[in-house]
């Protein structure tokens, strides 16, 4: 009755397995029990003495339909034929069970194939939207490693998220035009209701907060991206004194900013860079983390932008990388990402790279500069807006701010007069929300160890 109702509403089941795992599946099943029959006919038939009567292969093959069937099913039958000796007995009662066994096994594949697998094609089709105008200035991370893809059907707006614990986390905003991103998020939220998952639209901005409310969801501020435009930089007054003061020593100290890419670097150079950035993560105490955080090999991408300071001695003091947003085909904005200086560099060399490129990207006419935000790093109006998780997260924020320094990252970037734009978590349950700190925590730190872990949570106590 209920293989009948489930074939009778299949089309209400939207996961389709994939037409290679499911030929595999059947090939593996079909090859196991003509293999297994097999077996067992050639086995019982060179040991038909050890039956009771005296097997035919006619018995045995009367016979081998019922060795696959549980034995729960055949209390009623009759038995024809029965296996007195050790060989008999094996096959009469190991043949099945091991059938079973194997189409247990190759069972899990199908369930789970493909459903998270990303192909070249899709990324590729993520590069066009975003060169169209799509993701704003965080679309960027939606093209890194580690993240799977989800399309309209008419393909015009695409979303990346990743799975954890039955948890889809999406890489910012939906990257595609603004007025079909409402029923981009609907639709998304139905494919992961599909899945199983529960859907969380993560580091995403407040315009699609009505969509939100409209469908009942919960939403809270987990940080705020701090934005520049370079038309009206000007380091004028007394709140720039640390950004000119940086400049000037940078000159004294024959330290020059270099705008360049990662492909363009030679060997020394990368071999710098990599030097530079196992420093910085060797005096943490935890791994570096990822997700919305990019590392050496976010570098590697060809659209990255590096603007480096080098001193006269051509040794790289400091690194930033900055990645781009386009409007039709142009880019319009960098955002900010990778951040490193050497332990020898000079005082105030990030102050004076990010005031360099804001500079260069006033000289080129660019809109917007962004850099970035911190994860957990909230202004107090904003804690307070988010409750009691608020308070949670203000109490995460503390906790690492020892290893990982958000809220001094987010004091740094104060100090070049940013707008601030809160962005937001949507959620649709808060029952919700011990699975999807879970999630978050294996984003940021997939490859936190055990030891890391209790030291962790020894803190947390």
């Amino acid at each position: 009755i209920v293989a009948g109702l489930i074939a009778a509403n299949l089309r209400h089941f939207t996961v389709r397995t994939s037409h290679r795992a499911l030929v595999w599946f059947i090939s593996v099943v079909s090859g196991s029990f003509v293999l297994l029959s097999a077996v067992y006919l050639a086995v019982g038939w060179s040991v038909r003495h050890q039956f009771r009567p005296v097997a035919t292969l006619s018995d045995l093959i009367v016979d081998l339909p019922q060795r696959f069937v549980p034995i729960g099913f055949l209390r009623l039958e009759h038995i024809s034929l029965l296996p007195v000796g050790p060989v008999s007995r094996f096959i009469y009662g190991w043949v099945g069970p091991a059938f079973w066994i194997v189409l247990l096994v190759a069972v899990m594949p199908v369930f789970f194939s493909e459903r998270n697998r990303t192909s070249s094609s899709d990324r590729d089709r993520i590069e066009v939207l975003l060169a169209a105008g799509g993701g704003g200035t965080l679309g960027r991370m939606s093209t890194w490693n580690g993240n799977s893809y989800w399309f309209t059907p008419s393909g015009s707006v695409g979303i990346a998220y990743r799975v954890y614990s039955g948890v889809a986390i999406t890489t910012s905003d939906p990257i595609g035009p603004p007025e079909l991103l409402d029923a981009a998020v609907r639709e998304f939220a139905t494919f992961c209701d599909d899945n199983g998952w529960t859907p969380v639209f993560y580091s995403v901005h407040e315009d699609l907060k009505p969509v939100f409310a409209s469908m009942g969801w919960s939403s809270m501020t987990v940080g705020e991206e701090t934005i520049v435009r370079p038309e009206s930089w000007s380091m004028q007054g007394k709140a720039w004194q640390d950004v000119r003061s940086s400049i000037n020593r940078a000159a004294r100290l024959g330290v020059r900013a270099e705008w360049t890419s990662y492909r363009n670097l030679s060997i020394v150079a990368a071999a710098q860079l990599e030097s530079i950035s196992e420093s910085w993560v060797a005096e943490k105490s935890l791994p570096e983390m990822g997700f919305t955080l990019g590392g050496l090999d976010e570098l590697r991408d060809p659209a990255v932008a590096l603007l480096l300071a080098i001193d006269d001695e051509d040794t790289i003091q400091g690194v930033t990388s900055w990645m781009p947003s386009y409007r039709d085909g142009e880019v319009i904005g960098w955002t900010l990402d990778f951040m490193r200086r050497s332990p020898a560099s000079m005082n105030g060399v990030m102050e004076f790279l990010i005031a360099s490129a804001a500079l260069r990207m006033q000289q080129q006419g660019i809109e917007m500069m962004s850099l970035s935000a911190a994860p957990l790093a909230v202004s107090q109006d904003s804690e307070s807006d988010n409750g009691r998780t608020g308070r949670l997260l203000a109490f995460l924020a503390r906790t690492l701010e020892p290893v990982y320094g958000f809220a001094s990252l987010m004091v740094f970037k104060q100090k070049f007069q940013p707008e601030l734009r809160p962005l937001l978590m949507a959620y649709p349950d808060p029952l919700a929300l011990p699975a999807i700190g879970f999630a978050l925590a294996r984003a940021y730190l997939p490859s936190m160890s055990l030891r890391q872990s209790i030291r962790f949570v020894r803190s947390l106590s």
